[in-house]
C-alpha cells in the first residue's frame, strides 16, 4: 500500500487487529494513540513504515496484546521496561531494525505466553542474562 501520514486512532475501544505494515505512516508513536486502541487490541503489527522517534513509554496495561511489531521503521532511544510489564500475554515482540540504543531490559521476557522476541539489526548493548532466560520460560 501507499498509505502516509501519521498514526492517529482514536475510539476504536472495539478493534482487535491492526494491521497497517509496509506502507509509508511516518511521525511518532503516541502513547495516548496505542492506549486509546488498548482494550481489545490483540494483534498490532506497524512495522516496514517510517515511524521516527522512540518506542512509546505506555503506560495503559495492554491487557488482551499477544503480538507488537514495530520491526523496520528508524525508532531511536531505549526499550522501555514497561513493554514486558504492560503486556502480560504477549506471545511476540518484533522490534528488528530499528536504531534503539539501550540494554535489553529484563521485563520483555516476562510475558507467560512469550514464543519470540526479534530484536536483531539494532544498537543494543549488554547481556542475556540467564534471569531474563528464566523468565522467558
Amino acid at each position: 500500500n501507499n498509505i502516509s501520514g501519521g498514526l492517529d486512532v482514536h475510539d476504536a475501544s472495539t478493534l482487535e487487529y491492526l494491521y497497517l505494515y509496509d506502507n509509508m505512516l511516518t511521525g511518532e508513536l503516541l502513547p495516548s494513540v496505542l492506549c486509546s486502541i488498548s482494550d481489545s487490541l490483540v494483534d498490532l503489527r506497524l512495522n516496514n513504515n517510517s515511524f521516527t522517534g522512540s518506542i512509546p513509554n505506555i503506560e495503559c496495561t495492554m491487557e488482551r496484546l499477544e503480538l507488537f511489531s514495530l520491526a523496520q521503521n528508524e525508532l531511536t532511544g531505549p526499550i522501555h521496561d514497561a513493554l514486558g510489564k504492560k503486556m502480560p500475554r504477549m506471545r511476540e515482540l518484533h522490534l528488528y531494525e530499528n536504531k534503539l540504543l539501550s540494554t535489553i531490559p529484563e521485563s520483555i521476557f516476562r510475558p507467560k505466553n512469550l514464543t519470540a522476541v526479534l530484536l536483531g539489526n539494532n544498537e543494543l548493548t549488554g547481556s542475556l542474562t540467564s534471569d531474563m532466560m528464566n523468565d522467558a520460560r
